[in-house]
């Protein structure tokens, strides 16, 4: 029997749908975190052997044997056809949800849309940040469908024989937080198992000669994604220009140039970088970003000064995928650009924000102390003055170490 959370009364009937596979680690906390949203909880398990099936049946799941063969899509469509409610909420065990159970229910109950984006807030392997953007994770029931492989996404097709339009959720109502590639080694495990997945899927549609130019260049922006995530940049920088291939212009063609332009960065490839960089502002792209993108091959091609004045004017970071990004690593480079130009009072004083404000402590405080001519007593100074969510360890840090004067730079 299906194990009702919320009584009928509430109007709209609304269910949490994932699939699974040896999820113990977090199955629980996520399922903990929709129990007050959702009416029915439906799990549908690959193949399981730690306990998982259990442990959702004791969160009142309904729990369906399924198996896996390298598609998503097809095991999140399985999952859905287990579902009775009208809405239905996509989530992962490694994600859980915050959100507000009855305005939940007076948003849903007053849509006439079918398909709904939610943010959800990434936390990125290591120390390298986080970023939020809007994901079509709620639907309607009827007329949805589940496609790719890897990276799968939703359709709604409404009663019109049209894809449903995409409306927003306010993130007070519903969000979701996925943590699931906070840890570097997990990380490159899935990359590697989505970058088989996705060379797979690309390799059969360029087999059908009915696939679409943009539906081969999802999958190609996919799969090159999965490369870059699985530590091999080579064989992704063919599959980001088999887009530029494909399509010009565009929100694809988009990711796949920005893409490239951060491979160019991160192998040295400056002026390939800024060449990408102003293709990415003549397409529209947003300018604060390819000021991003700009400023870090200035600060690496003997333009420290200049890259330090277009990394001031950036007060927001949005990339061609829609991802808004934290501005911890702009701020920790402004402080790198500052250096290198040789203001280290300012390098200092902004790399302590970096770290107070978005963390990064372990692996920048000696920078400081390094740049910094005075006293600890004077760097735990400005930690206090520059606040912070993160301005508490940063102290605690630096009145760890034994009082004195730092060493200026040579």
């Amino acid at each position: 029997m299906r194990a009702r959370l919320r009584p009928i009364s509430w109007g709209v009937l609304l269910a949490a749908c994932l699939i699974v596979k040896d999820g113990t680690e977090t199955l629980a906390r996520c399922l903990d975190s929709v129990a007050g949203l959702v009416d029915e909880i439906v799990v549908y398990d690959t193949g399981s052997t730690d306990g998982t099936q259990q442990l959702a049946r004791d969160h009142g799941a309904v729990v369906v044997q399924g198996s896996w063969d390298d598609d998503f899509a097809r095991a999140r469509n399985a999952a859905l056809a287990a579902v009775t409610a009208d809405w239905v909420l996509s989530i992962d065990a490694d994600e859980h949800a915050e959100g507000d159970a009855e305005s939940l229910r007076t948003f849903l109950a007053g849509l006439s849309a079918s398909l709904v984006a939610v943010e959800r807030h990434d936390v990125l392997p290591g120390s390298t940040g986080s970023y939020r953007f809007r994901t079509p994770r709620l639907f309607r029931r009827a007329g949805a469908v589940w496609t790719g492989r890897v990276h799968e996404s939703v359709d709604v097709i409404a009663a019109s024989g049209l894809p449903a339009a995409v409306v927003h959720c306010e993130p007070d109502v519903l969000r979701l937080a996925h943590d699931g590639y906070a840890d570097p080694t997990a990380a490159v495990a899935k990359a590697r198992r989505n970058a088989e997945i996705g060379l797979a899927e690309v390799d059969a549609l360029r087999a059908d000669p009915a696939t679409a130019p943009e539906r081969l260049a999802r999958a190609l922006v996919d799969l090159g994604r999965s490369l870059v995530a699985a530590g091999d940049a080579v064989t992704a920088v063919h599959a980001f220009e088999a887009v530029r291939m494909l399509v010009t212009g565009g929100t694809l063609w988009a990711r796949a140039t920005d893409h490239l332009a951060r491979i160019r960065l991160q192998t040295g490839q400056f002026d390939a970088a800024r060449a990408l960089s102003d293709e990415l502002r003549a397409h529209g792209a947003d300018p604060q970003y390819c000021d991003w993108l700009l400023a870090q091959a200035l600060a690496q091609t003997g333009s420290p000064a200049q890259a330090a004045r277009l990394l001031e004017g950036i007060t927001a970071l949005e990339d061609p995928a829609g991802h808004v990004l934290d501005l911890g690593p702009v701020v920790e480079f402004r402080g790198l650009a500052y250096a290198l130009s040789g203001d280290l009072d300012r390098a200092a004083v902004t790399m302590l924000a970096a770290m107070t404000r978005y963390g990064r402590v372990d692996d920048r405080l000696e920078l400081v102390r390094t740049w910094w001519p005075g006293s600890v007593s004077e760097l735990v100074a400005e930690a206090r003055h520059a606040g912070g969510p993160h301005a508490a360890e940063v102290i605690a840090a630096l009145q760890a170490e034994p009082q004195g004067t730092s060493q200026p730079a040579a």
